[in-house]
């Protein structure tokens, strides 16, 4: 759900800010998870798995990258197994949560003065 955890809070920054994201190096390393395949401690492998995007709320499938944890037997499935496997990269890059931008300024202890003016339903505003 929207609004849930904070991804990102740069909120009383003065500095010009943006966010960068790009594929990790290690999608390209990382092939498929084989079911029939047993792993050794930091073998990587890549698997799709399906995913709500909390804006839309519709499914969406997406690559992480995992690494072995430790000797993995065959049928150990990445995605259901995160005590084993861990999720080290995305082939999808995203951020879960909320992204709070700044200028630096504190808030105010009062809220700003509003308008004298009414908004109509029709868009034009009235003033009482």
């Amino acid at each position: 759900m929207p609004g849930t955890t904070t991804a990102i809070n740069i909120g009383q920054a003065t500095a010009p800010q943006s966010i960068t994201q790009s594929l990790s190096p290690l999608v390209a390393q990382a092939p498929l998870w084989n079911a029939s395949s047993s792993y050794t401690a930091g073998q990587l492998v890549s698997q799709p798995v399906v995913i709500t995007n909390n804006n839309t709320n519709a499914l969406e499938t997406v690559t992480n990258v995992y690494e072995a944890s430790g000797a993995i037997t065959a049928n150990t499935n990445p995605e259901s197994n995160p005590t084993v496997w861990k999720v080290v990269a995305t082939a999808d890059p995203t951020i879960a949560g909320d992204i709070y931008f700044g200028n630096g300024a504190r808030p105010s202890a009062s809220p700003p003065a509003r308008s004298s003016a009414i908004p109509s339903r029709w868009g034009a505003e009235q003033t009482p």
